[in-house]
């Protein structure tokens, strides 16, 4: 009995826990199934296995073993094509996956071949030449970094599911005695560095502080950056262009008079996103100057120019050029002053964003010279004592919202020409000796114009007294609304042809489906057609558009 206790404890030592066959009392083979590859077959637990993927189809490569983790590899792993490991007490089934690949071109660099996607590929930018470094890497948009940024010489990047295109750039290494100095809060930024907020500690890579100003080669980064009293100008420039891109909050206290941004003569353009903010909060002066031949662009971003009360405010101007335009695109402008919201000699061209001028005792804009204000999109909005816009030549508003609101002098006013062509224009003027919306001031019966655009009706709104300072009305300069034949008449004869272009028989112009968009819903249908017939038959006496 002894003996046949001591047998089967040493054939569960031999064969532990293996599954016996019911016939022979043998360890049962297990299956492995290998899809993609070769390898499968029967195996008993314990015996080391190999498998290798097929070869990948044309534009494919290997990625990954999908069922062999937990596996015991002796070598490879589930990422390499092939892997020996340790077979499991039981049955199971592997697959190698394949993935298509996509060309990467390493420009200035390593790294060019093909990846397939979600791919960490390693780049590295090549050695720079005499005088230059590596600067930043182009068209890292379009990737992913697991190590290292758009900043790093070397970096670890994720392959996109397109083929793509990265380039080292290098910059040539200036010389330390500059032509042109930048001043941010009275301390002196040369090219190549960064500076810390509050620190005068100069370092060559960005700092770990989340907030800095970084000056080089013409291009100021203010990144979360606070200034608090500022002596003199914020950022001055003798001569030269300057771009100041803004990133995240920045702030600018100063305590004493002074322009926020001044450029002696050359270009300024600030750029941003529409979550990148510039508040400056000064005493006197202007926020935005460039004091002689200039021009000043505004691109996105978020820029608030507010005076404090004193007893020089009075002077105190939000934007200002002499010899230059002033070009604001999707940028938000918010100023609060006392002399002029906007003052320029020439040109002020603005398209889309969102504007709020109030002005205590001068204008909102003011355009000097022959100059013209176009405003094409976004919301303008003037508060001001003296006239809200005041152009010395010609106005030209395309589109979006304008209201222009004025204690004393004219709500909008032009010597020349007020053309109104899109979108709803507003001017008031709480004068007896004003009016809303002004066309010169030498003959009572010129006209503003106001054009019906196939976008929807423009509004002009104004008020006003006609005993010393005429005010003009506003006419419908496409003709009579219905009269979609252009005949001079509204009768079922423009809705018979109305439901002729709904059902595609004819064309109509842009001038005849202005007309014809009767409902103003910036459609042309039977809808439209139907109103007619009733205006026709003197059912109803105007249309929805007119409402």
């Amino acid at each position: 009995m002894k003996r046949i206790i001591s047998l089967v404890i040493c054939i569960i030592m031999i064969f532990g826990i293996m599954p016996l066959d019911v016939m022979g009392a043998r360890p049962l083979k297990r299956t492995l199934i290998v899809n993609n590859g070769t390898g499968g077959g029967q195996y008993y637990a314990g015996d080391e296995v190999t498998v290798a993927a097929n070869t990948p189809p044309s534009g494919m490569a290997f990625v990954e073993w999908e069922g062999l983790a937990g596996v015991e590899f002796i070598s490879g792993n589930e990422k390499t094509p092939v892997a020996t490991f340790i077979m499991p007490s039981s049955s199971f089934e592997i697959t190698a996956v394949f993935k298509n690949v996509y060309h990467l071109n390493v420009e200035g660099g390593t790294g060019t071949g093909d990846y397939y996607e979600g791919q960490e590929v390693t780049i590295s930018a090549n050695e720079p030449e005499e005088n230059t470094r590596f600067n930043v890497w182009k068209g890292a948009e379009k990737f992913s970094f697991v190590s290292g940024d758009v900043f790093s010489s070397e970096a670890v990047i994720l392959m996109p599911s397109q083929d793509a295109n990265i380039a080292a750039q290098y910059e040539d290494i200036l010389d330390e005695n500059m032509p042109v100095e930048i001043k941010v809060d009275n301390i002196r930024l040369r090219s190549g560095r960064y500076l810390e907020s509050g620190k005068t500690s100069v370092t060559r890579t960005k700092p770990a502080s989340d907030s800095y100003a970084y000056y080089r080669r013409g291009v100021l980064v203010l990144h979360n950056y606070v200034a608090s009293d500022v002596s003199g100008p914020f950022v001055k420039v003798e001569e030269g262009d300057l771009l100041i891109k803004l990133e995240g909050k920045n702030v600018v206290n100063k305590s004493l008079e002074g322009h926020g941004i001044s450029i002696g003569e050359g270009d300024l353009t600030v750029t941003g996103t529409k979550n990148d903010t510039l508040d400056m909060f000064l005493k006197d002066g202007t926020g935005i100057y460039i004091s002689n031949n200039g021009n000043i662009t505004l691109e996105g971003g978020k820029i608030k120019i507010k005076f404090e009360e004193n007893s020089l405010r009075n002077e105190s101007t939000g934007i200002r050029t002499y010899i230059g335009k002033i070009s604001l695109t999707g940028a938000d402008l918010d100023i609060v002053c006392e002399g002029w919201g906007i003052q320029a000699w020439y040109n002020v061209k603005i398209t889309a964003g969102n504007i709020n001028i109030d002005v205590d005792k001068g204008r909102g804009i003011e355009i000097n010279k022959s100059g013209t204000l176009e405003v094409t999109g976004g919301d303008i909005k003037i508060s001001s004592q003296k006239s809200g816009i005041d152009c010395a030549y010609s106005i030209a508003i395309n589109g979006g919202n304008v209201e222009s609101v004025s204690e004393e002098g004219y709500g909008i006013s032009a010597l020349n020409l007020v053309s109104i062509k899109g979108g709803k224009v507003v001017g008031i003027s709480k004068s007896e000796n004003r009016c809303g919306v002004s066309r010169a001031k030498t003959s009572s019966d010129m006209e503003i114009t106001v054009s019906k655009s196939s976008s929807g009706t423009p509004v002009a709104e104004y008020n006003g007294n006609s005993n010393d300072y005429p005010y003009f009305k506003a006419v419908q300069k496409t003709g009579l609304l219905g009269d979609v034949d252009q005949n001079g008449k509204v009768n079922v004869l423009d809705a018979n042809l109305i439901r002729r272009y709904a059902a595609k028989l004819v064309d109509l112009t842009e001038e005849q489906l202005a007309a014809a968009d009767v409902d103003g819903n910036g459609k042309v249908n039977v809808l439209d057609a139907n109103l007619i017939r009733r205006y026709a038959a003197k059912l109803i006496d105007k249309f929805p558009v007119e409402e």
